[in-house]
């Protein structure tokens, strides 16, 4: 009987010490694995993800089911989702983030907090809608990249609370679940690109991060949002067969012009890279090096992971490919590189193409305003109303009234359909890249189609 207390005992305080250990510790300045388990209701089981990979890394190339090389071609898809003033106006505008677009937004709305939600929903529907899906897919490009800003889907920081579950825009996934559908339908493989990420790791305007240096590693709660997203991500479209990888950890780091250890870089992919394991065990990591996608020896040893390419952007002369010094890592660790960024031409996509092992491509910008030298393939004018709003923001015109803005906000909103007035189609820029322009892939009778059982 002594010998049942006793025993009763212990048990009794080995289940009050293991529910004291599992309360998050405020004081704690690193991501535990713990961390990495369902705290917001995800599912975290390896084989969640039950679509068949079409793509994966083979013994340093990219390879479909049959074990056929895989060239990837197409488009990232910026400003849509994660607006960079420069391609949309002058003046302030040019150095403005969605950050900014949605205090310009609420200014000229009169605070109307309801109507701001409502105007960017339809913006973002009109942006991108199953025409554009249909064109990219008929010139011959069989992939995008998905790029997004967390605040497509989340509510900022300040909004959040420590620790999960985390709160999300739910409406806004239907943008997403479209997009989702109309790429499965017609066979356009998605790259996810978390363009702009809780904190940043940059502090550049192109990733929604002016004045935030990289938060993402200075901010415990930054690093605990993103991992959930991810994993969000990971677990709704894990029966798309369209999915093929994750561009991680997100775009373009900066750590060592901000005096951030490169190491640390390193530790946030694999510490990506395991969240997203979770869900999806196939999926490609596509990995960004060090100032601006362009070291990738920090990242060594890369082989955390058989699933790894490493995603490099250049911007310079099309054919000035730095790329070349990759080949060595590429050699040592059995993986590949990507040009995920960049601007490119015929000439330097036929090098790209024709190297062993060939070298996939995603022009940058598939439409935006016509702005500067970088032309889309599609490109976007202004409203006579919306111009008039875009002279205000720019420091050119006067204030227009809140219900004038508000008419002229839904009227620009409602004319970026592709096929509306508002949009031109370059076939010069398409041709340069050697697609064909008058393709178009065969309609689909998508309907209502729902997103896939989740």
């Amino acid at each position: 009987m002594k010998r049942l207390k006793i025993n009763l005992f212990a048990l009794c305080l080995l289940a009050l010490c293991s529910c004291q250990s599992n309360q998050p510790n405020p004081a704690d300045h690193s991501v535990p694995h713990q961390s990495l388990q369902d705290e917001s209701g995800t599912a975290v089981n390896p084989n969640a993800a039950t679509r068949h990979q079409q793509v994966m890394v083979k013994n340093g190339r990219l390879v479909d089911r049959d074990g056929k090389t895989v060239v990837l071609r197409g488009f990232g898809l910026g400003h849509w989702l994660c607006p960079e003033g420069y391609f949309q106006g002058t003046g302030k505008v040019k150095g403005w983030a969605l950050k900014e677009f949605e205090a310009g937004v609420l200014d000229v709305a009169g605070r109307d907090k309801a109507f701001a939600d409502n105007f960017w929903f339809e913006w973002w529907s009109n942006y991108m809608t199953e025409m554009d899906v249909r064109m990219i897919k008929g010139w011959g490009c069989n992939h995008v990249r998905l790029v997004f800003d967390d605040n497509n889907l989340m509510p900022r920081k300040e909004e959040q609370p420590d620790y999960p579950p985390f709160l999300y825009k739910e409406k806004n996934w239907e943008i997403f679940d479209n997009f989702m559908n109309w790429c499965e339908a017609y066979h356009l493989y998605v790259i996810f690109d978390m363009h702009g990420c809780p904190g940043s790791l940059n502090g550049m305007l192109c990733s929604d991060g002016i004045g935030e240096g990289v938060g993402l590693i200075k901010d415990l709660k930054n690093r605990r949002l993103m991992l959930d997203l991810w994993k969000k991500i990971a677990q709704r479209y894990r029966h798309y067969d369209c999915v093929i990888g994750y561009d991680i950890p997100s775009n373009e780091p900066l750590f060592r012009r901000h005096g951030i250890p490169q190491s640390e870089l390193r530790a946030l992919a694999v510490e990506t890279t395991k969240a997203i394991r979770m869900i999806d065990p196939s999926g490609i990591m596509f990995v960004e090096g060090d100032e601006y996608s362009h070291e990738f020896e920090c990242l060594e040893p890369i082989d955390w992971d058989s699933q790894i390419v490493l995603s490099y952007h250049n911007y310079e002369d099309p054919m000035n490919l730095d790329i070349w010094h990759l080949y060595p890592l590429m050699k040592k660790y059995g993986t590949l590189t990507y040009m995920g960024e960049g601007a490119a031409n015929q000439a330097s996509i036929a090098v790209l193409e024709d190297g062993n092992p060939p070298v996939g491509w995603a022009k940058w910008g598939y439409k935006w305003w016509r702005k500067g030298k970088v032309i889309p393939p599609i490109t976007i004018s202004n409203t006579e109303g919306f111009d008039k709003i875009m002279k205000y923001w720019e420091g050119t015109g006067p204030k227009p009234s809140v219900d004038d803005s508000k008419k002229w906000l839904m009227e620009m909103a409602r004319s970026l359909r592709t096929d509306g007035p508002c949009c031109t189609r370059n076939d010069k820029e398409i041709i340069e890249l050697g697609l064909s322009p008058n393709d178009l892939a065969d309609k689909i009778e998508i309907g209502n189609m729902s997103p896939k059982a989740r």
